[in-house]
């Protein structure tokens, strides 16, 4: 059976056929300035000599230039930096080069081809060493002894080797450093990629204290800023780029099937997955999430069992022991399909792939270039994406050139995030091994880094991280204020994790009593230890059952005199603000076939952070019935990725409404934000009609009337429990009312929001005294998911506002927070005057009773 007989005789049906053209590779002579031994390793293993691309590369690098290779997808980027390594080596005795690899499984899969080139050059292979987190202390001692070549991850060159970049053996090693190598980065991007460019800043920082000047040699995937997103990324102004024009690699025919399932997604994947193994034909299958997988290869093996030792899930969150079996047994031919999420995006080099299903297209073209790219790589390949619920799929399904045709899209890196800029900043400090007058170049660095200095010794920064001795511990570079939980069976935590997940993740998948899914099998959570970061999971557990956290999120905007606001008349106003975001999960759902119990937590799990967002306000619209502003937000939510560059994961939403107005949230969903709903306020018309075209022309609404909306266009299906059912006519018409205010009136923009909405700056100004603080004997959430007990609270000046320092009792702890960083959980807020400094006012008060001013 061919591919197009399968899709259809299973109930598929192809919307859509393009063909990516198989091209010829263009070769070049190995370059002169390449050492001897390189030229006769070359003229061996590679007689046709090499691809175009790579010999410009090696070229560039040694004749002293930073140098950026940006082609797809398996067009041998790594020889490109491989050979100039190699050389500066052979003829250094003295040189180091530091190669940075995002995901282990990668290092791994160079390690071995480095280790293998350099015997072949003659060179001993224990020159090439891994320094990673699963290397034990004695092995890096001995790495950093013996190697010439390190190979590393993000994480660890920020918590070890930078840290202790004055030790002996650390310190000969940046003394050394002639070259660094940064693989695959096109993944550093929104909060991993903001944290990657501090990170190599620091490095910069550190060499030039060490008297070295490495240069920078970098590969990605193609993208749609290469020049501009890395010299964000490495501060570097003069990067030689050599891009697609440029790539000599051949490649193999892919063919593209667009299919529409006609029966229920799921099932329809699990018969195309039985169907390629019965032929044996190598797949992967890309899904959207980490549940989603599990939950398909657990069905797949319920339906399929005699091929249950075939397919195996692959994402982030195993151990790397895990991720290195599930690789081996894939390549010896053990195993012939892979359900995956993107963790499976990069380049860990799987042999002989003929088919790739993705379940629903990803957020960019550069992710979904990714996936599709990990076939054909040796044969001619076949990638089917499959169409789901969702906004994302309804757009490109309905425009399926605009996918193929449009440019790719640039790569975010935000530098300005206060909470991470302070984070790097007390990293950097420390590492400069000076504490009390750090030297922190500001041509490295900007001038905003640096001069942090002065305004952290005069007390206008409090942040905990400042004041820790080993802040590089504090930070997750991989994401913002979101810790890293260990997965253990039983309830020792001194058993060997079975996986790991973050805090957001955990309140969505491993919140307590949750049925979890790891490798396939299920899983009953039993206990969360946020003191160990440990989640402890039971085996025994339902095997029919399933369950869902009862969530609720709460909002509030926080009047910081930054506020950006545009209005159209009374009826539309949008601010650029910052918000506190407070997630709950106060129990959860366990369903059974068609039964449904819900069960309460005595204390819920919560989240707090800050970050930056738009308010949609609504005013005197006929049309601001709860449903329909609620139906309006999940549109708006649901195109954003087509409108902006983002993942739908990066972002969140909310609304409400009552007597008359309404409003409406969108939200970088990270703590500071990254600036990515932004662009909901420079472009808001814009957003608006692409989010109210996509509702008018939503496909399964418009051949099934009869449901009035779905969770393509205007159906909520948010994690937390205050979904509501929209009506979609309704919501067309709030679009229609809001279209035409925009078309009528012309906007209005100022700074600081409205009358209504006084920044700090403003209630000083017009004579208002009243703060307001929490009471002692509040219970309250620290941010830090944990909850104390207020037991007093003093007046602290902090950045030009009128703050309070809480002294808390946290387990038993007495540890003090700034207000900004605590919510009201239960207990009373009060009024303190800043004038006089009375404390403990009634909030009914007017003024203050001791001075007489206005509260």
């Amino acid at each position: 059976m061919n591919i197009k007989e399968m899709l259809q005789n299973f109930g598929g049906k192809i919307t859509y056929h393009y063909i990516d053209s198989s091209r010829s590779g263009k070769y070049m002579k190995t370059p002169e300035i390449l050492d001897t031994r390189l030229r006769l390793y070359t003229k061996f293993k590679y007689p046709q000599g090499l691809y175009s691309h790579q010999v410009m590369c090696i070229i560039s690098l040694l004749n002293g230039h930073h140098t950026a290779l940006c082609t797809s997808t398996a067009s041998g980027k790594s020889l490109g930096f491989c050979y100039p390594a190699m050389q500066e080596i052979l003829n250094n005795s003295n040189a180091r080069a530091l190669f940075v690899y995002p995901i282990k499984a990668l290092a791994n899969d160079q390690i071995a081809k480095l280790k293998s080139l350099a015997t072949d050059l003659a060179l001993k292979p224990d020159i090439v060493r891994k320094f990673d987190g699963d290397v034990k202390a004695t092995d890096r001692v001995e790495a950093l002894e013996k190697s010439r070549i390190l190979v590393v991850t993000p994480d660890v060159l920020h918590t070890t080797l930078l840290r202790l970049n004055d030790e002996p053996l650390y310190s000969r090693f940046f003394e050394n450093l002639s070259l660094v190598i940064l693989d695959e980065c096109h993944t550093y991007s929104g909060v991993f990629g903001s944290n990657m460019a501090y990170v190599l800043s620091r490095l910069r920082q550190v060499c030039q204290k060490k008297g070295s000047n490495p240069r920078f040699m970098m590969s990605s995937a193609t993208v749609g800023n290469p020049q501009e997103h890395l010299r964000q990324l490495t501060g570097i102004e003069d990067i030689t780029i050599i891009d697609e024009r440029f790539n000599g690699s051949p490649q193999f025919e892919r063919e593209f099937f667009m299919v529409q399932p006609t029966r229920y997604l799921e099932g329809y994947t699990l018969d195309l997955m039985g169907e390629l193994i019965q032929q044996n034909t190598r797949f992967l299958v890309f899904g959207q999430s980490r549940q989603q997988i599990e939950r398909l290869v657990e069905s797949f093996r319920l339906k399929y069992p005699k091929y249950r030792s075939k397919v195996e899930p692959y994402r982030a969150g195993f151990t790397p022991t895990e991720r290195q079996q599930i690789e081996n047994s894939f390549r010896k031919g053990e195993l012939v399909g892979l359900v995956a999420t993107s963790a499976l995006e990069l380049g860990v080099d799987l042999p002989n792939l003929s088919v790739c299903i993705i379940l629903g297209l990803p957020s960019t073209k550069s992710s979904f270039w990714q996936q599709s790219g990990r076939i054909g790589r040796s044969n001619e390949g076949v990638v089917i994406v499959l169409r789901t619920d969702s906004a994302f799929d309804n757009y490109f399904f309905n425009n399926p050139e605009k996918l193929y045709n449009k440019p790719f899209e640039p790569l975010v890196i935000n530098q300005n995030n206060e909470p991470l800029m302070i984070g790097h900043y007390a990293c950097a400090r420390a590492e400069s091994g000076d504490f009390e007058n750090p030297f922190l170049d500001h041509r490295i660095f900007g001038s905003k880094f640096s001069g942090l200095s002065q305004r952290i010794n005069e007390f206008d920064y409090t942040d905990e991280i400042l004041y820790t001795k080993d802040p590089h511990f504090e930070i997750n570079i991989r994401s913002l204020n979101d810790p890293t939980y260990q997965i253990v069976i039983g309830r020792d935590s001194q058993d060997p994790p079975i996986g790991t997940i973050t805090y957001s993740q955990l309140m969505r998948e491993a919140y307590p009593q949750a049925i979890f899914l790891q490798r396939g099998k299920r899983y009953r959570v039993t206990k969360i230890s946020f003191t160990n970061k440990k989640v402890y999971v039971d085996a025994r557990c339902p095997m029919y059952s399933s369950t869902r956290p009862k969530g609720e999120v709460r909002i509030k905007e926080r009047f910081n005199g930054r506020i950006l606001q545009k209005h159209w008349g009374s009826g539309v106003t949008i601010r650029n603000t910052t918000l506190g975001i407070l997630e709950k999960v106060s129990g959860y759902q366990i369903i059974t076939g068609k039964e449904k119990e819900d069960v309460e937590y005595a204390q819920p799990l919560m989240r707090y952070f800050v970050t930056q967002g738009v308010i949609i306000h609504l005013k005197d619209i006929s049309s601001l019935s709860h449903s329909a502003v609620v139906g309006l937000t999940t549109a708006l939510h649901n195109i954003y990725p087509v409108f902006y560059p983002c993942a739908k994961e990066d972002i969140a939403s909310y609304a409400w409404a009552k007597a008359g107005e309404a409003g409406v949230f969108l939200y970088d969903n990270n703590a500071g934000g990254l600036g990515l709903t932004a662009a909901a306020f420079d472009r808001f018309e814009e957003l608006i009609k692409q989010a109210y075209e996509n509702v008018v022309n939503c496909e399964y609404c418009l051949s099934h009337p009869q449901d009035n909306g779905c969770i393509n266009c205007v159906v909520a299906n948010r994690w937390y429990t205050t979904n509501v059912k929209s009506d979609r006519q309704a919501v067309l018409r709030l679009f229609e009312e809001i279209i035409d205010v925009l078309r009528r009136i012309l906007p209005r923009s100022n700074q600081n929001g409205s009358e209504n909405l006084p920044a700090k700056s403003q209630l000083i100004k017009e004579g208002h005294f009243g703060r307001t603080m929490i009471s002692d004997g509040a219970l309250v959430f620290t941010g830090k998911n944990q909850e104390g007990v207020i037991l007093s609270s003093q007046h602290f000046q902090s950045v030009g506002e009128e703050e309070r320092l809480y002294e808390l009792n946290v387990q038993g702890r007495i540890v003090k927070f700034m207000g900004r960083s605590l919510t009201l959980v239960q207990g009373n807020l009060e009024y303190w005057c800043t004038n006089c400094g009375q404390e403990g006012i009634e909030r009914s008060e007017v003024v203050c009773p001791l001075c007489g001013s206005q509260l």
